[in-house]
C-alpha cells in the first residue's frame, strides 16, 4: 500500500485543514536546512530531527506573540521582584496556579520581603502555608529568606547558578527566578515544558527516564529565545498548562500546531509516552481525641519528619493484625505517655498524598492514667476549639476536625496533589 505524507496541519482521514490551524509555514518547510552544529531530537520513527534556524524563529515568534495576546491574568506575572517570583515559583510547584493565587496574596501580605520571612517562627510560617499542601516546601522558603539575609545582604541572588544554592531551590525554580527577574537566558524545563516538547519533536522516551530527560534539556536550552528569555518561559509553560494539556489538548488553539509532529501525526494524546503506572499504597491510621476538661490534646511532629512541625491528633499507622482501637491506644501511650480506652468512633477520612494514600480512623478516648508528655513527638499542647485555628495543622487532621464539627467545612479548591 502506497504511505501518503500528509501536511502538518492536515488531517490524515480527510485531508482538510484542522480548526484553528494557519497557513504558517509548515514543519517541513523548515527543517529542511540544518544550521551548522544544530543538536537533534530522537523521533519516535527512528529518524532525527533536525532543529534549523528557520524552525526556532518561526517557533519563537509564534509562541511569544500567543501569549503576549492570550497570558492568564496572575499577580506574579505584574512584577520582576524576584523575591515575590521565588515565592510564586516555590508555591506553584505541584500546585496549579489558580489554588496558588489567594495564598501567594496572603503569604506576602504578611511576609513581604526576605527580612520579614527570615525573622518570624517556623509555626507562623506553616500557619500562613496551611492548607496549600506539601509544607516542606514553606520551611525551605523561610530557609531560602534566611540564606539571602545571611549570605547575599538581603538581595536574591541574580544568576541561576547562585540562586540554586539557596535550600530547596532547584534548577527548575532557579531558572525560572533568573530569567523572569533578571532576564537571565537560562531555560526552564517542568512537566508542562516536557510535554510540549515531546509533542512537538515526537520524543520516542517515556517519561522519567533519563533518555527523555536529556533531549528535553537540551531541546529547551536550544529553542529559548536568548532575547526574551523570562517571557518565553512562561509561554512555555503556559501552553503546557492552558492548551497542550496532559489529556484532551486544545489544539485548534495552539500557536505552534503546524510545527507539531506529534499533532501532525494525529498522536497528541500518545506522547510524552507514559511510564508505567504503579500502584498508589495505602496506609490506615487510627488517631484519637483525648479531651482534658474543654481542651483537646495536639502533638507536634518532628521537624525532620514528614510535614515537619505540623499539629496533629495523636496517632499512628495500624500494625499487622492491629485493630483500630488497639492501635489507638498503643499510639497513644507511645506517642504522649498516656494510657487511654478508645470509646466512640468518630469518623473515617481519606487523604491522597503525592506517593501514598491514608484511610484515618478517629476515636474518641478516655483518658485513663498518666501526663500528656512529648515521647514519640517534638511537643505537646492542650487546645481549646476557638484556638485550633491557631495551629498549622495538616489536611487531613483538618478533615477530622471539619467531620466532627469542630472545625467549620472548607469550601474545596482544586489542587493537583493536596499535602
Amino acid at each position: 500500500m502506497q504511505r501518503v505524507r500528509v501536511r502538518p496541519g492536515l488531517s490524515r482521514q480527510s485531508g482538510t485543514r484542522k480548526a484553528g490551524a494557519t497557513s504558517d509555514p509548515p514543519l517541513s518547510a523548515l527543517r529542511h536546512s540544518v544550521r551548522p552544529g544544530a543538536r537533534t531530537a530522537d523521533c519516535t520513527d527512528g529518524a532525527r530531527g533536525q532543529v534549523t534556524q528557520e524552525f526556532l524563529q518561526e517557533f519563537r515568534k509564534r509562541l511569544l506573540h500567543w501569549y503576549r495576546a492570550n497570558k492568564r491574568d496572575l499577580p506574579w506575572r505584574k512584577t520582576r521582584d524576584p523575591y515575590r517570583i521565588l515565592v510564586s515559583e516555590i508555591m506553584l510547584q505541584q500546585t496549579r496556579a489558580e489554588t496558588v493565587v489567594p495564598y501567594y496574596e496572603r503569604f506576602l501580605s504578611r511576609f513581604p520581603d526576605p527580612q520579614s520571612l527570615a525573622t518570624t517562627e517556623t509555626a507562623e510560617v506553616l500557619k500562613q502555608w496551611q492548607g496549600l499542601g506539601y509544607y516542606r516546601r514553606a520551611r525551605y522558603l523561610q530557609d531560602a529568606a534566611r540564606a539571602i539575609l545571611r549570605v547575599h545582604d538581603g538581595q536574591v541572588p541574580r544568576s541561576a547558578d547562585l540562586l540554586q544554592r539557596l535550600p530547596g531551590v532547584g534548577a527548575y525554580t532557579a531558572a525560572a527566578v533568573a530569567s523572569i527577574a533578571y532576564q537571565e537566558p537560562v531555560a526552564v524545563v517542568d512537566g508542562n515544558v516536557t510535554r510540549v516538547l515531546a509533542r512537538v519533536f515526537r520524543l520516542s522516551s517515556p517519561v522519567g527516564s533519563a533518555a527523555l530527560k536529556r533531549a528535553v534539556r537540551e531541546l529547551a536550552e536550544q529553542v529559548l529565545d536568548p532575547d526574551n528569555p523570562g517571557d518565553f518561559n512562561q509561554a512555555m509553560m503556559e501552553l503546557g498548562a492552558t492548551i497542550c494539556t496532559p489529556q484532551s489538548p486544545s489544539c485548534g488553539k495552539c500557536p505552534v500546531l503546524s510545527l507539531c509532529q506529534a499533532a501532525s501525526a494525529n498522536q497528541q494524546e500518545q506522547f510524552p509516552v507514559p511510564r508505567e503506572r504503579k500502584p498508589v499504597p495505602e496506609v490506615e491510621v487510627a488517631v484519637g481525641l483525648v479531651w482534658r476538661g474543654e481542651r483537646l490534646l495536639l502533638s507536634k511532629r518532628f521537624d525532620d519528619a514528614m510535614l515537619g512541625g505540623m499539629w496533629e491528633l495523636p496517632g499512628g499507622k495500624i500494625k499487622p493484625g492491629e485493630t483500630p482501637v488497639q492501635c489507638v491506644e498503643r499510639e497513644l501511650a507511645e506517642e504522649v505517655d498516656l494510657r487511654v480506652t478508645a470509646q466512640k468512633h468518630l469518623t473515617t477520612v481519606r487523604h491522597t498524598y503525592s506517593h501514598f494514600r491514608v484511610v484515618l480512623h478517629a476515636f474518641e478516648c478516655q483518658l485513663v492514667a498518666g501526663e500528656a508528655k512529648p515521647v514519640g513527638c517534638a511537643d505537646v499542647a492542650w487546645v481549646g476549639p476557638d484556638e485550633l485555628g491557631k495551629y498549622p495543622v495538616p489536611t487531613a487532621t483538618v478533615k477530622v476536625f471539619e467531620a466532627v464539627g469542630l472545625l467549620p467545612r472548607r469550601k474545596a479548591t482544586p489542587r493537583s496533589q493536596p499535602g
